[in-house]
């Protein structure tokens, strides 16, 4: 649970998040970085800086800066948007740091820079040919390859600019992660419920294959699959597809109106309480538990 306060901080207004991540987290530890690496899709950087043990005081979280909240319900990227105001305060700096950043929005990038975790940004669509050389990196990462639209372009391009024997760590999404759908229908919800709690997601997932089609796509690029540890299980996402979710854009709204220190003392009370709240959560068999039958999600750790 190393990585929960901080997540508790970061995404406080998305609990569900929070014990998600902590739980990935916690699981990719078997995975070690080596040499020259790539956070491939690096988004605004916070994940991985997380993950390397770096740790942000309480008056700076993931909704500092962030585009119109009214358009979070709809879907919207509200991350994609960057000012002035956007000054992560870092209590302590990560273990490490990655060599390369790349992500195709400018928004991201910027966020980025702000941390100081990247020694190199770089802006590039992963449905193109990257911009580096063949052989570049020992260790690339991944947590949103799926999203992208060509996944045998971006797939390729892993592998050709991976060096001989370097590790590639990719998180992806298996088909048991829509069941909600399923069962909320099943079960009767109406289509505004359903609409409420989905935001689009289902439809937005672009690739989401079975353990074995993952493995016949890596296969077939190249790559061996050295091992697939699951993440979390059909009670963990039931709890992530409902949480805090269709409150979070209201919550937010009301929390960016207080002042400076008031933001700050709110913080500290709610992130102390989350952290309580969910510790069990992420410590109890029946919610930690999870296996290659009944997760949602799994690290798959490949070697070229």
């Amino acid at each position: 649970m190393k990585y929960l306060k901080q997540l508790c901080n970061l995404y406080w207004a998305r609990p569900e998040n929070a014990l998600w991540i902590n739980k990935v987290m916690n699981e990719m530890e078997e995975f070690q970085f080596t040499g020259t690496k790539l956070d491939l899709m690096c988004g605004h950087g916070l994940w991985s800086f997380i993950k390397a043990g770096g740790e942000l005081d309480l008056d700076f979280d993931g909704y500092k800066d962030i585009g119109n909240i009214d358009n979070y319900q709809k879907g919207v990227d509200i991350q994609d948007h960057f000012t002035g105001i956007y000054k992560p305060t870092i209590i302590k700096r990560p273990d490490y740091k990655f060599e390369y950043g790349l992500d195709w929005k400018e928004n991201n990038l910027k966020k980025c820079e702000k941390l100081s975790f990247y020694e190199n940004l770089v802006q590039a669509d992963c449905n193109e040919k990257l911009p580096f050389d063949d052989e570049t990196f020992d260790s690339i990462f991944s947590n949103t390859i799926y999203w992208v639209d060509d996944l045998d372009n971006i797939m390729s391009e892993v592998f050709r600019t991976t060096k001989k024997n370097g590790n590639i760590c990719l998180i992806n999404y298996l088909p048991s992660i829509n069941n909600y759908i399923d069962f909320y229908k099943n079960n009767n919800f109406s289509f505004e419920w359903i609409n409420l709690i989905d935001r689009n997601r289902s439809k937005e997932n672009k690739h989401i294959f079975s353990i074995d089609e993952w493995k016949e796509i890596y296969k077939k690029h190249g790559f061996n699959t050295i091992k697939i540890i699951p993440t979390v299980n059909q009670t963990y996402a039931h709890i992530w597809n409902i949480g805090l979710r269709p409150f979070a854009g209201k919550i937010i709204k009301l929390a960016n109106k207080l002042d400076e220190v008031s933001y700050r003392e709110f913080k500290e009370d709610w992130v102390d309480t989350l952290h309580a709240f969910l510790k069990p959560y992420a410590s109890q068999p029946y919610f930690y538990n999870s296996d290659l039958n009944n997760c949602v999600e799994a690290i798959f750790i490949l070697e070229k």
